[in-house]
């Protein structure tokens, strides 16, 4: 390969960390300004009282560490393809098809990102 596409590899994964991090920031942001307070969740009514049946209900704690992993999971997800593709990208004793599947991927998840 040569030294120009190279440092095009180098530089799209490097948005890509960037965009995968800035991405997952937000993300977490966004879930832990909107939890609710302990105090703002309703109990759940006894059983038999009102239309349904009493159910067990998640506390707002629970709720959020659930939506937080969620929500970052694409970004693991992200980070740990980026990794090893970036490797076969830099690695000089790989196929060509292998740095064409790894470039694929990277710009895969740069595009992912950004969108």
């Amino acid at each position: 390969m040569s030294k120009l596409s190279i440092a095009a590899v180098i530089g799209l994964g490097l948005v890509g960390l960037i965009a995968v991090i800035v991405g997952a920031v937000q993300i977490i942001a966004v879930q832990t300004r909107a939890a609710a307070p302990a105090t703002a969740a309703p109990a759940p009514l006894p059983a038999g009282a009102g239309s349904s049946p009493a159910g067990v209900a998640l506390t707002p704690g629970s709720m959020l560490i659930r939506d937080i992993v969620r929500s970052v999971m694409p970004a693991v997800v992200s980070i740990l393809l980026l990794i090893p593709s970036g490797i076969v990208v830099m690695s000089r004793d790989r196929p060509a098809d292998h740095q064409r599947w790894a470039t694929a991927t990277i710009s895969s998840i740069v595009t992912y990102w950004l969108t």
